[in-house]
């Protein structure tokens, strides 16, 4: 028996336990990345711990809100929900018995700047993240164009640019990188790359700082940094959380101290 048939076997010193743990691993693992990749866990997780409809409870609303809720009940009934940019429909999320969110509804029109307005822990920012999948909805459903965030996530979640409340900036990147990994990421040709990146520096007052590492950008720098990425690509809608907060005001701008969702 040649040395190298030694290694293969299961008794010391062969590695055979060893290579046919990786094979089985490395199978399992290709399960996993395959179930995550096409949401089944997420829908294992919302059939386990779908919240009971009842738990929401929901306050007087008022007459706009009222009138509003009806409006999308109407047209998802009707199979008319693609006539606004997005719906959303009594999403909610709670935490045990904690409910996050409640019941929410609205329209969102083509060309629309529609604002969230709330005080600290209001919900806005965990409504932002079940509508980017960062969190599983309790109850209820979203949808842009002719896609649902429940049956068809991957395809509703491409129509999204988002600006988080945190800015998630890889520090050792320039702020020029950063950008043009994202425009990568949102399927810009190769050629216009630079050029896409180059426009949202200018367009946020960023150009001079280009070749500056992330980490030493200051959080305002940071903050519209983050903005534009969101912006790259110019995606059909943008949801902005929170973006000018800490960001220097000046004649031509105003500071929103509130969550956007920008329909283009």
């Amino acid at each position: 028996m040649c040395s190298s048939d030694l290694y293969q076997e299961f008794d010391e010193p062969g590695i055979g336990q060893e290579l046919v743990y990786m094979a089985i691993s490395g199978f399992i693992y290709q399960l996993i990345l395959a179930g995550i990749e096409l949401g089944a866990f997420q829908a294992i997780k919302r059939a386990i711990f779908k919240a009971d409809k009842h738990s929401f409870t929901q306050a007087t609303r008022d007459e706009d809100v009222a009138r509003e809720a009806q409006r999308i009940d109407n047209l998802i009934l009707d199979r008319q929900a693609g006539g606004d940019a997005m719906v959303v429909q009594n999403l909610s999320k709670s935490y045990g018995t904690f409910a996050a969110v409640s019941g929410i509804t609205f329209g969102v029109h083509h060309g629309e700047c529609f604002g969230l307005l709330g005080v600290n822990g209001a919900g806005k920012t965990t409504t932002f993240r079940m509508l980017t999948g960062d969190e599983v909805c309790s109850d209820g459903n979203a949808i842009a164009g002719l896609f649902s965030l429940t049956n068809r996530r991957k395809d509703f979640l491409s129509t999204i640019g988002y600006c988080p409340q945190f800015d998630g900036i890889i520090g050792v990147l320039h702020g020029r990188e950063m950008l043009q990994l994202f425009a990568r990421l949102r399927g810009v040709p190769p050629r216009n790359v630079t050029a896409e990146a180059n426009k949202w520096l200018a367009k946020l007052g960023l150009s001079e700082s280009a070749q500056v590492q992330c980490e030493n950008y200051s959080g305002g720098m940071k903050r519209r940094l983050s903005a534009a990425m969101s912006m790259v690509a110019d995606p059909p809608i943008i949801l902005l959380d929170e973006p000018t907060s800490g960001v220097d005001p000046d004649r031509k701008s105003t500071r929103l101290n509130s969550s956007h969702i920008t329909i283009s």
